[in-house]
């Protein structure tokens, strides 16, 4: 039924959130490490809590 089409949705959209983050991500850790950022752990952490 109409659950199903709804879940279905839900996954593509989180996959397609996910690509979004990974493909900024590599700009942010490029940016980060030509810096020498002291918070780069607190970045690390959120990345690991949302794509561990």
């Amino acid at each position: 039924g109409k659950l199903k089409i709804t879940q279905k949705f839900g996954e593509k959209h989180l996959e397609d959130i996910k690509n979004y983050y990974l493909i900024n991500k590599m700009i942010i850790d490029a940016t980060v490490s030509s810096v020498g950022n002291k918070d780069y752990g607190i970045i690390k952490c959120l990345d690991m809590a949302f794509f561990g």
